[in-house]
């Protein structure tokens, strides 16, 4: 299945949605007709500039593209499969591989994806080269799914590096076995807030319960992580390319901060009301 996500077509929506004649939009962005017209055909490169400034334009002006292409992705995807999406720092170039990702993350080096659009744009809103990718998931790869749960604490936890003094414990092993063996994770997402909660857990500050509660109040959805390359290359297919404007993330970079105020807000009455109960990290891994 492929989809029209280039720039020019973007541009032509935007112009078309604010009921625009080639004329009249090329004059607002001071633009000779002919060579809106080239853009829109296809017959010349939009630079950058030119281009950020038209999509921050129709996403003030309310004309969400990145969420209107996720809807109509999905709607063409049907019930055959499962649409996730990748926000990418600097663009993805060449094939799609876990050797390209980083160590320290949630799961290991793996790639990384997300059922949410706004989530996927958010965590990649501070870089000027972000780019947004649409992949379609039909499912049947070797799966493992965690919940809010102990074992997917112990799980990041043991992946970023907070549990050394207790790697080699039984309950930690079996946790990530389950992990190794799969093609795919199926897991809620963390973000860096709640890692110095998850820290804290390791730390022996706050008890699992605590711990688990404080996360589940911040919940930002589920990440897919394909962690190796055969699962990507026979499961996972690459639908969508789109650009994330300017005034997109400054307005999720707004949303994010706001969310990370209010889950912290969140936390303090989470752990009001569940200090009491629960274990700590050396009595769970006596």
């Amino acid at each position: 299945m492929s989809m029209e996500m280039s720039i020019r077509h973007d541009i032509e929506v935007i112009r078309q949605n604010l009921n625009m004649t080639l004329d009249e939009f090329a004059e607002f962005f001071g633009l000779g007709v002919s060579t809106l017209a080239r853009y829109e055909n296809g017959d010349l490169e939009i630079p950058s500039h030119v281009a950020d400034q038209i999509l921050s334009y129709g996403y003030q002006k309310g004309i969400r593209l990145n969420r209107i292409k996720a809807l109509i992705a999905k709607e063409k995807i049907g019930n055959s499969g499962k649409l996730l999406f990748h926000g990418s720092k600097t663009g993805i170039v060449g094939d799609v591989s876990v050797e390209k990702g980083e160590s320290n993350k949630d799961f290991g080096k793996a790639f990384y994806l997300g059922e949410s659009v706004e989530q996927a744009t958010s965590f990649v809103s501070s870089y000027p080269s972000s780019k947004l990718y649409l992949f379609q998931y039909p499912g049947g790869a070797k799966e493992v799914t965690f919940g809010f749960d102990i074992d997917w604490v112990i799980a990041i936890c043991y992946y970023r590096g907070y549990l050394k003094p207790y790697e080699n414990h039984p309950l930690v092993k079996a946790v990530i076995e389950k992990i190794e063996e799969a093609d795919v994770v199926i897991a809620p997402i963390a973000d860096n807030q709640m890692f110095d909660t998850m820290r804290e857990f390791a730390d022996g500050l706050i008890t699992d319960v605590v711990c688990v509660h404080c996360l589940s109040a911040s919940d930002l959805g589920m990440q897919y992580v394909f962690r190796n390359d055969k699962a990507i290359k026979d499961k996972l297919e690459l639908i969508g390319e789109s650009a994330i404007c300017r005034a997109e993330k400054e307005a999720l970079a707004s949303l994010k901060r706001q969310s990370a105020a209010d889950n912290l807000e969140k936390k303090k009455i989470v752990m009001r009301e569940y200090r009491t109960q629960g274990k700590f990290v050396e009595d769970i891994f006596k």
